[in-house]
């Protein structure tokens, strides 16, 4: 599995290092379909040996394909987009993939079932992207148990989120695009409330001493089980933005007592605060949801978004788990 992400990772790097030599116009002259890296090669084909003493059984005989999801790049800056450049300060989409997965174990329960996860999504052909979703719903749980713990543990990226879904939806140009989901207001401020009442709430216990907001622990799973039914999974969501807003405006009075009941703009940095989730961005996110008539898609986009980090104002190098005398390692 981590093959054939290197794999992926070596054949854009080369393809990228190529696209410098030719003109977009000349070569987009001949190409009348976008295509994908199982194109070049499909896969890998993987042995499993088991050690005799003086010989050795074959035990297993399986293929990991290519990521279906990458297409070929076309221009340097969509290569870059997969396979950052050194002078970038957050990695592409690969290396944070492989940074994810090259740090769980099969010899454990709980990661064992993640790597399957992840395989079957690197191996499937689902423009739904089920597997996917599997795995971040599961990798929640595990992050959380890790933060909790003051392990190493890596973080997906929203910046790289947008990139794997736009990719799905170049890839998959007859089926509607998923993407502009994550610009919708009022799934982006749903989804800051999630990161601000996990990952972010755990970040300002072990890093800050904050412990003003309480760290919701088990948000994921509650949120991921109430996806069985659209009903359950709006009771749910609106459940925890009901006790995620009173919690915010708890400090906040706290705050306004302070500067004669006024927050400005200066003092809410200052202070921390969180942002409230209006009334506005619960219909939006609902009106996204008949939209799309597929409120699983959303669920399961709400819960990857809301527990990775956010790259448009913390640096990936900013880490919360894994840290030396000089500086951390990942972001929140």
């Amino acid at each position: 599995m981590l093959a054939a992400l290197y794999l992926a990772q070596v054949l854009i790097g080369k393809h990228r290092g190529a696209l410098q030599q030719l003109a977009e116009a000349e070569r987009r002259k001949h190409r009348r379909t976008k295509p994908k890296l199982p194109d070049l090669i499909s896969g890998l084909d993987v042995v499993f040996y088991k050690s005799l003493g003086t010989s050795s059984a074959t035990m297993n005989l399986s293929f990991v394909a290519l990521p279906d999801w990458l297409p070929i790049p076309e221009t340097t800056t969509e290569a870059n987009r997969f396979i950052a450049p050194r002078s970038s300060d957050q990695p592409g989409l690969l290396t944070e993939h492989l940074e994810i997965i090259r740090h769980l174990e099969e010899k454990k329960g709980e990661e064992e079932a993640l790597i399957q996860h992840y395989r079957n999504f690197l191996s499937s052909r689902d423009p739904a992207l089920t597997a996917f979703f599997s795995f971040t719903r599961g990798y929640a749980s595990y992050l959380m148990g890790k933060l909790a713990r003051n392990e190493y543990v890596s973080f997906f990226s929203t910046k790289n989120l947008e990139v794997l879904m736009t990719a799905r939806d170049e890839q998959n140009e007859e089926q509607r695009p998923i993407a502009p989901i994550l610009h919708n207001e009022g799934f982006r401020s749903i989804a800051r409330a999630i990161r601000e009442s996990t990952i972010r709430a755990q970040y300002r216990v072990a890093q800050q001493n904050d412990r003003r907001y309480e760290i919701a622990y088990g948000l994921g799973q509650e949120l991921a089980r109430s996806l069985n039914q659209r009903h359950t999974f709006i009771n749910a969501l609106t459940d925890f933005v009901r006790r995620y807003n009173a919690e915010t405006a708890r400090e906040e009075e706290k705050v306004a007592r302070q500067h004669n009941g006024k927050i400005t703009a200066e003092v809410r940095r200052g202070a921390g605060l969180r942002r409230l989730v209006t009334t506005e961005d619960m219909e939006l996110l609902v009106a996204i949801i008949d939209e799309y008539g597929d409120y699983k898609l959303v669920g399961n986009l709400l819960l990857a978004y809301g527990y990775a980090f956010d790259s448009s104002t913390i640096r990936h190098q900013e880490a919360t788990a894994e840290t030396d005398d000089n500086n951390s390692e990942e972001g929140v």
